[in-house]
């Protein structure tokens, strides 16, 4: 399977918070798969972890109604949570209306990208050195170097004599001390004077 499909598969549950399941007659939507509960997926609840190999082989393609007419009912009242959720789906009044999935970032019926990434996105802590190292101002082969120093990636040789054997690790400027991130950018006499 390619990198990308993998990769867009891993997405399914943030994709899922930007839907809404609206259930009418609960033939088209599954009731393992489908986040009808609690925008959540209820074979990936931790109440559900011991008997996870049952479910998959008896009743993982069973829509709502299944449930309803009594599939799988042995397995779900094994557990208290399926016990309530059993409980629920009988309260729930059906009708004749298709189910349906929908989008729920929409603005005046169109898709909103925006909205998508920025639930879809891997959301890091903002560093304070970024606006330092990301500034219009710097020359892009700087901010790499910028980028590799303030991220403790900087091939220097305080980090190259860990994976191979040199001869020489000091700082071959002023030859005093050994050459690390902290002696280049700061402790270095000549640096600071230059």
């Amino acid at each position: 399977m390619a990198w990308s499909l993998k990769k867009i598969l891993r997405t399914r549950v943030e994709t899922y918070q930007m839907m809404k399941f609206r259930i009418e007659n609960e033939n088209e939507i599954l009731f393992w798969h489908d986040p009808w509960l609690e925008n959540n997926l209820i074979i990936l609840r931790e109440e559900f972890q011991s008997i996870r190999i049952r479910i998959k082989r008896k009743c993982l393609l069973y829509s709502i109604r299944d449930i309803q007419k009594g599939k799988c009912s042995s397995i779900l009242r094994s557990i208290l949570e399926g016990v309530r959720i059993l409980n629920l789906i009988n309260n729930i009044q059906f009708n004749r209306n298709i189910d349906t999935k929908s989008w729920d970032i929409v603005i005046n019926g169109k898709f909103v990208a925006e909205k998508a990434w920025e639930i879809i996105r891997i959301k890091e802590v903002v560093v304070d050195w970024h606006k330092v190292v990301w500034s219009s101002k710097v020359i892009p082969r700087n901010q790499f170097i910028l980028w590799l120093t303030f991220r403790k990636r900087l091939a220097i040789r305080d980090e190259i004599k860990k994976y191979m054997n040199i001869p020489y690790v000091n700082f071959p400027i002023c030859t005093v001390k050994e050459e690390s991130i902290d002696h280049l950018f700061g402790e270095c006499a000549f640096v600071s004077k230059l």
